[in-house]
């Protein structure tokens, strides 16, 4: 376990969550917002020390119900990206409460001076969340 709240844990991504990543990344109404990375780029994410792959789970549950990418961590301007965050069961909360628990991290763990991303604009629900 990496992080945890009341209603979610992130764990790092293990090589056996790949599959689950990339038919989240196929999926219609997450692939219309993201470039899906091949299950090869995402292998090697894993093991990339600059790069923090983690997996979304309900923690009632314990089941994985999205992932997050985040990049930046060999930066020595302590910038972080967050280069991705899908959810697969949109409308519970699960992508904000992800997203409070990876900002309070990045910033009073990590301590970064920025954490920064891009979204498409028409992605009215990432941006209301990021706002």
């Amino acid at each position: 376990m990496f992080l945890k709240s009341d209603s979610v844990t992130l764990r790092k991504t293990n090589k056996q969550d790949v599959d689950f990543v990339c038919s989240l990344e196929a999926m219609e109404e997450n692939s219309k917002y993201i470039i899906p990375w091949s299950k090869e780029k995402h292998e090697k994410a894993l093991a990339n020390t600059d790069v923090l792959h983690l997996i979304v789970e309900d923690r009632k549950r314990s089941q994985p119900v999205g992932y997050l990418i985040i990049a930046g961590l060999e930066n020595p301007d302590l910038s972080i990206e967050l280069v991705r965050i899908t959810i697969n069961e949109k409308g519970k909360g699960y992508g904000k409460e992800s997203f409070n628990l990876i900002k309070d991290w990045v910033f009073t763990k990590f301590q970064a001076h920025r954490l920064w991303l891009d979204v498409k604009v028409n992605n009215v629900r990432a941006f209301k969340l990021y706002q």
